[in-house]
């Protein structure tokens, strides 16, 4: 028995091991893109708590997270100090969940190396980490709620300020727990009065961050309505989250899924049959394995009937709190199943996840390494060509709002967008109305056009466009031409970043 706890633990420790030096080779040559470097800035710009609200009135984002940002940009202002902090945020809630978790020993390492917890929730700093690290710490506290509710209803207020989803997840849980234990008997319940009272603040806390100003393009320019298209969209957000299968044939393959692109009509029934997949395991407790599919319906409900894009991402959240409640599960009475899966279920399960697991890992694996070997954001090696060339102080103008703007994670100066006809330092969405979402574009003449009328309002002889357009990955571009007065040079076209909006061709435009 002490033998197999002592190869148990070493075991751990070297899986941890192997996962926390790919999360740190995976950190270090990661670009960071558009959405995280906005969050980023927004913390770094801001000069005082009362500013840092202000600015990030528009996001939609509890402050969280933005306020982890904003206190590390005191210490240091790389992009790669966040990056690491993230990344401990992240593998602290892995090391929970290969420790602490009830699941059989292959399954948490599997979970480890999958696409969420090394990739997407980790490589890519956002607010996830956060949950992932927070879910997990309340799956340990909930064993001994009834003791305290003290160190739950913090947990669960923390939950609901790092994520919209975290939120309804909290409030849903809060709700259904409640209801569990029965309000004439909370009073048995140490703390239980202090825990809902700090629980009820943090919710309104989180909802006051979440909900945006009335002039929020976001909201304004947002029509409730429903399609076939939408619902289809949205009814894939799980399957898209057990089955990250990108499309390796295109350059441009994050946040995409060939199986829901390319078959979507072939695979319709699997996608319907993912929303069955709690059904494979076995439940102790019906309202838990209940939170997760009201949760559920509310996610699809929102992107149903909003502009929202079901992206990845999203569908991970699903999946990581369906882990979350089964552990929670595995804490309940096993004296009854609410649900036992049947004969046939059991037989082909190791299969199924077996199919699920490889793909998780392989996906994670695939996007780690092409991250390493190819720019994620092309703003990193746009700044350095220009900094090793003397062209770092140069005015800089984009015609594509407000995707180019990592590249002040390396300087300072503000970007001149065209479709806004302004300067910004971080993406300001209230004026988005002006971009005509992010679709007003231009090409390549009509930019040259308008940085020139830029230029001579602001009596400037030189500046450095960045410009995006699908003529910079398939057309051979002159090195310089003449357009109306100015003299138009191609320094270099940066083409290979994984995210295709973040690539650009950078002109030198002299008046």
């Amino acid at each position: 028995m002490l033998k197999n706890i002592i190869t148990h633990k070493y075991t751990n420790s070297f899986i941890l091991l192997i996962y926390a030096v790919c999360l740190f080779v995976g950190i270090i040559n990661h670009e960071m893109w558009m959405d995280e470097s906005h969050h980023w800035l927004v913390a770094r710009e801001s000069n005082s708590l009362v500013e840092l609200i202000h600015n990030y009135r528009y996001d939609g984002h509890p402050f969280l997270w933005v306020l982890i940002m904003y206190a590390a940009s005191y210490i240091s202002e790389n992009t790669l100090l966040i990056q690491l902090i993230h990344g401990m945020i992240t593998f602290s809630g892995v090391l929970l969940f290969v420790k602490k978790a009830p699941f059989p020993s292959y399954l948490k390492y599997a979970c480890a190396f999958s696409y969420f917890p090394l990739y997407e929730y980790g490589v890519i700093t956002r607010n996830y980490g956060l949950l992932i690290l927070l879910l997990f710490c309340l799956s340990i506290y909930y064993k001994n709620y009834k003791q305290s509710w003290i160190k739950i209803s913090i947990v669960l207020g923390l939950i609901a300020n790092t994520h919209i989803f975290g939120l309804i997840f909290s409030s849903l849980f809060a709700n259904a727990i409640i209801t569990k234990t029965g309000l004439s008997k909370l009073h048995e319940i140490k703390g239980s009065k202090t825990g809902i009272l700090i629980l009820v603040v943090m919710l309104l806390m989180s909802l006051f961050s979440i909900l945006p100003p009335f002039d929020n393009p976001f909201v304004s320019n947002t029509g409730f309505s429903i399609s076939f298209e939408k619902l289809a969209d949205a009814l894939m957000l799980f399957f898209k989250a057990l089955m990250p299968v990108p499309d390796i044939g295109s350059s441009f393959f994050w946040n995409t899924n060939i199986l829901t692109y390319q078959f979507k009509w072939f695979i319709a029934p699997l996608v319907l049959l993912s929303w069955l997949f709690p059904f494979m395991f076995r439940w102790q407790s019906s309202w838990l394995l209940s939170v997760w599919y009201v949760l559920a319906i509310t996610i699809v409900v929102i992107y149903i009937i909003t502009q929202l894009h079901a992206g990845v991402r999203y569908g991970g959240v699903l999946l990581l709190f369906l882990i979350t409640l089964k552990w929670m599960d595995s804490n309940e009475s096993t004296e009854n199943f609410v649900w036992i899966p049947s004969p046939f279920i059991l037989k082909y399960r190791p299969l199924l996840l077996g199919i699920i697991l490889i793909v998780q890992i392989a996906s994670g694996v695939y996007h780690t390494i092409s991250d390493i070997k190819r720019p994620f954001s092309a703003t990193k090696s746009i700044y350095e060509f220009l900094d090793n060339n003397g062209y770092q102080d140069y005015p800089l103008v984009s015609n594509a709002y407000c995707n180019c703007i990592s590249i002040r994670n390396y300087h300072s100066q503000p970007v001149y967008f065209l479709n806004i006809q302004d300067s910004v330092i971080f993406c300001e969405w209230d004026q988005l109305f002006k971009a005509r979402g992010l679709d007003k574009q231009f090409d390549l003449k009509k930019s040259v056009d308008e940085t020139m009328a830029y230029m001579k309002k602001e009596n400037l002889r030189k500046s450095v466009l960045l410009y995006h357009g699908e003529d910079i990955f398939f057309e051979a571009t002159e090195k310089e031409f003449k357009l109306n007065s100015a003299t138009v040079t191609l320094l270099k076209t940066f083409s290979e970043g994984i995210v295709k909006r973040e690539n650009y061709a950078v002109y030198l435009i002299q008046l």
